[in-house]
């Protein structure tokens, strides 16, 4: 039975963390981008539910004519059903807060615009 010899188990750890150096920095940035891409969604999925609560409510809303604007919040989307409140924001792993407020406004080109998170 032959052991390994020091100098092998260094020459071997030292190659290791010569990987995990090189490495790290692009698994960190891959890890960045994973939660940059799921903040995206949850976004995206709080403007379809907006889009689907104003399509639902178009009538008392009017949003007919360039620059017409209306604020609503999450709260207004979960009373309606259309957003579950249990949602997390992938930033702050809590819940999405009923208060905070999405900007629906008409585009020049007659297109509903959705904003957010909108802050006046």
């Amino acid at each position: 039975m032959r052991g390994y010899v020091l100098a092998e188990v260094l020459i071997v750890l030292t190659i290791l963390s010569v990987i995990v150096i090189v490495s790290y920095p692009r698994v960190l940035n891959t890890l960045q981008q994973f939660e940059e891409n799921r903040y995206q969604e949850f976004v995206n999925n709080v403007k379809v539910a907006a889009k689907v609560y104003i399509e639902k409510n178009e009538e008392e809303y009017n949003l007919e004519n360039p620059e017409d604007t209306v604020i609503i919040t999450i709260g207004d989307l979960v009373e309606a059903g259309v957003y579950n409140e249990t949602t997390k924001n992938p930033k702050t792993q809590e819940p999405a807060d009923l208060y905070d407020e999405i900007l629906v406004r008409v585009t020049a080109n007659y297109v509903k615009e959705y904003t957010y998170p909108f802050d006046e």
